[in-house]
């Protein structure tokens, strides 16, 4: 297993801090010189700070070797076990497909700033937020997936996505899947209530379970 700099957590802690003493000190050093090339060179001091400030300060130690735990070796089979979880009215076992608030912090965050610069703020405020906002959406949308299809019995048809695929440093996401499924009167319907599905090394889970239409 690979072991990651200590470092790294000092890097997202400070960066900010360090940026903004940078910037302050670059712009004192702009007094007491010639008026006619200090607009200028403020301007440039001023940019470069403004880079540190910006840049990209996420989690760069990857791929990560931790593997996902549970989940299906693949995409049918997983949303085949989502459907019998449904019939069967079996919470539990539907938030067992589901990625973890542990794997969601060790596997997940670390990486999600590649596409999505909110999630490059390391601080364990910002983490927690995000973290609660994630699982608040996804609890709230099982709970609309059992109020519509619970009890009821599907044959999965097929399995198509709407949006683009995300490949992270060490997972990949599947985005907005819908589930063509055959009910017990052998009519055909879709489904769109099941979330993006992450891989990781050949393992399939629901990474949300969709709250919006």
């Amino acid at each position: 297993m690979r072991t990651q700099k200590p470092s790294l957590h000092i890097w997202h802690i400070t960066l900010p801090t360090c940026a903004s003493l940078l910037l302050l000190l670059l712009m004192s050093c702009g007094e007491g010189v010639d008026n006619s090339k200090s607009g200028d060179q403020t301007a440039k001091q001023t940019e470069s700070a403004t880079w540190l400030l910006t840049s990209d300060h996420y989690d760069t130690l990857s791929p990560n070797p931790t593997p996902l735990s549970g989940g299906k070796p693949s995409v049918e089979e997983l949303v085949e076990a989502g459907l019998k979880g449904l019939n069967e009215k079996d919470t539990a076992t539907l938030l067992t497909m589901m990625i973890s608030r542990e794997e969601y912090d060790s596997i997940i965050y670390p990486e999600l700033g590649k596409y999505w610069s909110g999630a490059r703020d390391m601080r364990e405020t910002i983490t927690q937020w995000q973290r609660t906002n994630h699982f608040g959406s996804a609890e709230k949308g099982l709970r609309r997936l059992l109020r519509d299809y619970g009890g009821k019995s599907f044959k999965l048809a097929a399995v198509e996505f709407q949006d683009s695929t995300q490949t992270y440093p060490s997972y990949t996401i599947y985005q907005r899947p819908i589930v063509a499924a055959i009910d017990d009167h052998n009519k055909k319907g879709q489904i769109k209530n099941f979330g993006s599905i992450i891989e990781k090394n050949g393992v399939f889970k629901f990474f949300s379970f969709n709250d919006r239409n």
